[in-house]
């Protein structure tokens, strides 16, 4: 029986034996993450949108039309553990420069060029033309969020 959140704690306070599988759909997770990564690099809502209202978009190859490239481009990955680094992994495989934000830069990845502390978040985060966030705890989300949407 798989349990969460706080059942685990739960459980764990009276004895069970609760296991856990860190890290077990992350190149699912990163795959899916690398697809909406080229969705959105290929402006694809826009293009599906503008076939089915019958709308052509002229010149097809018009700047406001045209996607973006992946490979030369560099991409932020925030919260680089298991899921971050599979994702880091296939962004390297297109070419594009990865750097990493976690709460502990020592701690370096080989899917990564460069790793960073959260206090370097905004910095970063000016030299990418992609971002994603892998954080996998909702406790971590809206600190990450708050640092996200704070000026500098």
């Amino acid at each position: 029986m798989a349990v969460g959140g706080a059942y685990t704690a739960l459980a764990r306070q009276r004895g069970f034996k609760v296991p856990t599988f860190r890290g077990a759909n992350a190149i699912a997770v990163a795959e899916q993450a690398m697809m909406f990564v080229l969705a959105l690099a290929k402006k694809t809502l826009v293009k599906h949108e503008s076939a089915t209202e019958n709308h052509r978009l002229f010149p097809l190859f018009a700047d406001e039309h045209r996607g973006a490239m992946l490979s030369g481009s560099t991409m932020e990955v925030i919260d680089v553990g298991s899921i971050g680094s599979h994702i880091a992994k296939h962004a390297k495989a297109f070419g594009m420069r990865v750097l990493g934000v976690r709460r502990n830069k020592d701690r370096q990845d080989p899917n990564v060029d460069s790793m960073h502390g959260m206090d370097e978040l905004h910095a970063v985060l000016a030299q990418c033309e992609f971002v994603v966030l892998a954080a996998p705890k909702l406790r971590r989300l809206p600190g990450c969020l708050a640092r996200l949407n704070s000026p500098r």
